[in-house]
């Protein structure tokens, strides 16, 4: 009489499979493998061992443009442009950036170019458009989804 009622309330029998049991866990399994073999094949590509392309560098630089606020661009420099302030600039710069940016500021340095994105060259065209406002934004607040801090 209780399998009686186990049946018609639909719970399974402890420790027997149905028919319908074992074929809705076999298409979780198929469906688990295909999904599986379809990531696989999708992220093939998406490594850190290789450069990024023309178009991922490119799409990488235009997001960082978008992140800059409109507000930093009226900004003003609250620091006068002393040879103290100056050097204490380099100090901060060689003891934070440059193991990234590199001494130069190129961005060629092995932590750097491993990156991905890399780390920006500070003296190309694409940094040098950007106001001291701007820059200082950037380095106070970090860019998201990059290696750059705050």
């Amino acid at each position: 009489m209780p399998e009686l009622m186990r049946e018609s309330v639909g719970l399974p029998s402890i420790g027997r499979w149905r028919r319908g049991d074992r074929n809705v866990a076999l298409k979780h399994k198929l469906m688990l493998g295909v999904i599986g073999a379809m990531l696989g094949a999708l992220l093939q590509g998406c490594t850190a061992g290789k450069q990024p392309s023309q178009e991922e560098t490119s799409l990488a630089n235009a997001a960082k443009d978008v992140t800059i606020p409109l507000e930093a661009g009226k900004m003003k420099n609250p620091l006068p442009e002393t040879d103290e302030i100056v050097s204490q600039g380099q100090e901060v710069f060689l003891g934070s950036c440059a193991q990234c940016h590199g001494p130069e500021a190129r961005g060629g340095t092995n932590v750097g170019r491993n990156m991905n994105p890399p780390a920006m060259d500070l003296t190309s065209a694409h940094v040098q458009h950007w106001s001291d406002a701007e820059l200082f934004w950037i380095i106070q607040n970090g860019v998201r989804l990059t290696g750059m801090p705050a």
